[in-house]
Parts: structure tokens; sequence; C-alpha cells
């Protein structure tokens, strides 16, 4: 499936239904992504990506986790530029979670205030909610967002978006984006998520959802 706003056009794919051409635009948009300090340069890494794990392209073409049925990844692009990437998929361990933002990434020149000249966010307004939305359709029950140590910023600032908190000066965040944010909770404990233990936001699909991670848990 996919949408328009303006010179920007999102596709939701899985592995099967990637073309040749996505798939070069991929591994491109890595290679940028390695380049940028702020960010886990093991997840976009090109080099040995068949035995690296964390790697992007291990996860899409080794693991197969936004393959048919399982998951989707989306893909956001300014005119002919892949500028933005996310993924959702199934949980491992229970198929009615499912776990989105996954290598969630936008290059540096399309972040915050770049992309306010373009009316939206890349993210918030395009990906995330239609990840949402995949998840509710696949009979979802509860919709997860994970966060490692040096990105939890971002948990904290989904948290300030969802209870209606300004997080940009000036920046009007829309009424779509809002509506994906609120309702997120931090769980209490880290979780250990495909190996890693992790910071998690959850969000209940189901309002009767209740979550049952204790075996999980990292202890602490």
């Amino acid at each position: 499936m996919s949408d328009s706003n303006k010179d920007l056009v999102v596709h939701h794919l899985t592995i099967e239904t990637m073309t040749e051409e996505i798939k070069k635009d991929l591994y491109d948009f890595c290679v940028f992504a390695a380049q940028d300090d702020s960010r886990a340069v093991e997840n976009w890494s090109v080099e040995n990506w068949e035995n690296n794990s964390s790697s992007l392209l291990h996860c899409l073409y080794k693991e197969k986790r936004f393959s048919e049925g399982r998951g989707i990844f989306s893909l956001l692009y300014d005119k002919q530029q892949l500028i933005s990437i996310s993924g959702v998929y199934r949980s491992d361990f229970d198929p009615q979670i499912f776990i989105g933002g996954v290598r969630a990434f936008t290059l540096a020149d399309f972040r915050s205030r770049g992309m306010v000249e373009r009316g939206s966010f890349p993210h918030g307004d395009h990906l995330f909610p239609a990840q949402m939305e995949w998840a509710k359709s696949q009979g979802g029950r509860a919709f997860l967002m994970t966060f490692n140590d040096h990105n939890f910023r971002l948990a904290q600032l989904i948290l300030r978006l969802g209870s209606d908190q300004a997080a940009f000066l000036g920046v009007k965040v829309s009424d779509a984006a809002r509506r994906f944010f609120e309702g997120f909770e931090l769980y209490p404990k880290k979780l250990i998520i495909k190996s890693v233990p992790q910071r998690v936001l959850i969000k209940k699909i189901d309002p009767t959802f209740e979550s049952a991670f204790k075996s999980l848990e990292v202890s602490e």
C-alpha cells in the first residue's frame, strides 16, 4: 500500500514485494546512515551484513523480519530520494503483540525543522500511524516501541507528544501524529527483546489487554 502528500510518497512493503530498485535505495540509505555519528552505526553497516545480526540488511534479508504475514517495512521518499524508514513486525513472544518503529531513521537533512518546510514529519505523520493500522488489521492487541539507552530521549519525546506537551517550539504536530502518540506508557523495567535489554513503550490497541511481560524482564 502507498500514500502521497505533495512530493512525499510512502511505500509499506514486505520483503516479497520489494523491487530491486528499492533494495538498492535501501543499501545506499544504510551507507549514508552509517556515517551519522549520533546513531548506532552497527545497525546500518553494510560491511559483512550477512553475519551482523544488528544490521538492517541482515534483519531484512537473512532474518526476514518483515516478510509476508510477519511484518511490513515502510519507506518515505521525497521525490526520488529515500529519506526515512521504519518497520513493524509481529513479536516472537506473543502473536497479538506488534513491535513498531523498528530501525526508524531519517536522513539528517530531513529531520525536525527540515520537515517543517514540507508540512509534515516523516515518522509521526506518515510511517508510524500506518504501522499501527496494519497491526490492528492483523489482530494486534498491543503495540510496542523499543529503545536502547542511546535513543531513550525519543521515548521521552513520544510521551511528551502523547500528553499534548510542546516538543518543538513553533512547530505544530498534526492530529494524525497526536492520535498515534496518545496512550503510550513506559514499562517500568527493561525487557529482553531480540536478546537485547531495552526500554519499552506500550500502547493498548485492545483496552482489555493486560501485559504479561514478566518473563522478559531484566533482573536489576
